[in-house]
């Protein structure tokens, strides 16, 4: 019998206020849970959303592996028997002000399965808009695969899809993981199609 993975991807769009973020987060991961999910999935950001300059955002950046917000996801990940991926966090880099966006999946205990650091940061700049993640981040190096129930899933985050060698040098994976949080603009014109491609491309 073909061995199956059920997945939920948790679709929420972030305000101002990280503790109601979290607290719907919650709720939505124990609903994708009592419907049989296994591996659930955050987006990008699901813990805030705000102007790059908020200090609310710094004040919530942690240590890998350390910190209230990753020590209440890895309880709700072993409280539920689940693989959960947090969306991203920010994550304390050794750039001073600068951070990782970052990833990390919890295994159904609650440790730490694996985490990436987004590569690529997101640029856009049009009449009506600025948007440049190296204000605040610094990108990671390291691709990262890991075993999921025994499929191999690879993990990117957002902008990453812009960039196909990336998804080449995971090598063999049975799914990608890639939470993103698009701006309307690009998301409408870009995100499916890019998905799609890289999907392609990679058979």
């Amino acid at each position: 019998m073909m061995q199956q993975l059920k997945i939920a991807a948790i679709q929420m769009i972030a305000g101002r206020d990280s503790n109601i973020n979290l607290a719907t987060a919650q709720r939505l991961v124990r609903e994708a849970a009592a419907s049989g999910a296994r591996l659930v999935l955050l987006p990008e950001f699901f813990i805030l959303i705000t102007d790059a300059d908020d200090p609310q955002r710094h004040a919530l950046a942690e240590e890998l592996g350390h910190g209230p917000i990753q020590d209440s996801l890895a309880e709700l990940a072993r409280s539920l028997s689940i693989y959960l991926l947090a969306g991203t966090l920010m994550i304390k880099s050794p750039v001073a002000n600068k951070f990782y966006n970052s990833t990390i999946i919890f295994a159904p205990d609650g440790r730490q399965l694996a985490h990436y650091h987004k590569m690529h940061l997101f640029k856009f700049t049009d009449a009506k808009q600025r948007f440049d993640e190296e204000d605040t981040f610094t990108p990671g190096s390291d691709l990262v695969t890991c075993a999921v129930d025994g499929f191999t899933l690879g993990l990117a985050i957002c902008y990453d899809l812009r960039f196909p060698e990336l998804f080449r040098g995971l090598g063999v994976v049975d799914a990608i993981a890639l939470p993103a949080a698009f701006t309307n603009t690009t998301g409408a014109a870009h995100w499916e199609i890019l998905c799609r491609a890289r999907a392609i491309e990679n058979q």
